[in-house]
């Protein structure tokens, strides 16, 4: 990979999955199929991918919740 940060879409293409799989990977949700997780924690693990904080912060501070 090149000197540039791993993004949630570079995790997602190379892991072979959804954006949104990746993301209940990250938070841990149990629908996510335990060879599927795996394989992404390893892509993450590899390209040292980390969640920004400030976008998970902005989206909490809103307060906008939808359900």
């Amino acid at each position: 990979m090149s000197k540039r940060k791993a993004n949630i879409n570079d995790v997602a293409n190379l892991a072979g999955v959804s954006i949104a799989s990746v993301s209940r990977v990250i938070n841990n949700s149990p629908l996510v199929n335990f060879e599927t997780a795996e394989r992404v924690r390893k892509v993450i693990a590899d390209v040292g991918y980390k969640p920004a904080t400030r976008g998970r912060t902005a989206a909490v501070a809103t307060g906008v919740w939808v359900v």
